[in-house]
C-alpha cells in the first residue's frame, strides 16, 4: 500500500483496460504516545495511550503476547503477562505493527501500614491497591484477613511468622501467637541463672 493512499476503490489495469473496483478501507497506524506506569512486575495493569488503535489487535510486551480488558481507538489497558522481560510495547492494528515504547518489568513493591505495636495491618501495592488487610488478637492470631491477594510475612509487632509451623521469630527464639507463649526460656535468664549459681557454690569456671 503506497503512502498517502486513502478508502476507496482497488483497480487493475491491463493493457490500458481497468477492471472493476474494489473498496479497500485504510486504516490508520497504530501509534503509542505513552505507558502508565512505565515500570512494574508481572500482572501490573498497564494504560497504554496513542492513536489508531482501532477495535482490536494485539499487545506484546517484548514479544511475549498480553490480555487486555479495554480496547478503544486511543487507549488500550492491558496486563504485564507472565514470562515478560524488559523491552518495548508494541500494538499490531491489521497486521501493522506500532513504533515500539520501553516497559521495565522489575520486582514486585509492597508498601507495609503498621498499628501502634508494629503489627503489619495493611499492605499495598506500588499502585495503592490494598492486598492484605488483618486484625490480630493481643497475643498475635489473626482475628480475620480481610484481604489476602498478596503474602505477608510480616505480621504480629513486624515478626516474620514461618509459614510452615506458624511460629513468630524473634530473634532470639519463637513464639505461638495462638497460645501466647515462647517456645524456649529466655536464653540470656537462663544464662544469668547459671552465673548465679555457680557464683553461690563458688564454682570456679575456666574460660
Amino acid at each position: 500500500m503506497p503512502s498517502g493512499a486513502y478508502t476507496g476503490n482497488v483497480v487493475v489495469t491491463v493493457a490500458g483496460v481497468a477492471s472493476n473496483g474494489k473498496l479497500f478501507t485504510v486504516t490508520g497506524v497504530p501509534s503509542i504516545t505513552n505507558l502508565s506506569p512505565a515500570t512494574g512486575p508481572v500482572n501490573t495493569t498497564v494504560i497504554i495511550n496513542g492513536t489508531g488503535f482501532g477495535s482490536s489487535g494485539t499487545v506484546t510486551f517484548n514479544g511475549t503476547n498480553a490480555s487486555t480488558t479495554e480496547w478503544t481507538s486511543t487507549r488500550i489497558t492491558a496486563t504485564v503477562p507472565n514470562g515478560a522481560t524488559t523491552g518495548n510495547v508494541v500494538v499490531t492494528v491489521s497486521s501493522v505493527a506500532s513504533n515500539g515504547v520501553p516497559f521495565a518489568v522489575g520486582e514486585a513493591i509492597y508498601y507495609y501500614f503498621t498499628d501502634h505495636l508494629g503489627s503489619s495491618r495493611v499492605m499495598t501495592t506500588s499502585a495503592g491497591t490494598v492486598c492484605f488487610d488483618a486484625d490480630y488478637y493481643p497475643y498475635g492470631a489473626e482475628i480475620a484477613e480481610y484481604a489476602s491477594s498478596c503474602a505477608s510475612s510480616y505480621k504480629f509487632t513486624g515478626k516474620e511468622r514461618d509459614p510452615e509451623s506458624g511460629l513468630d521469630y524473634f530473634g532470639a527464639r519463637y513464639m505461638s501467637s495462638q497460645f501466647g507463649r515462647f517456645m524456649i526460656p529466655d536464653p540470656l535468664w537462663v544464662t544469668s541463672l547459671l552465673t548465679r549459681r555457680t557464683r553461690k557454690l563458688g564454682i570456679c569456671t575456666a574460660t
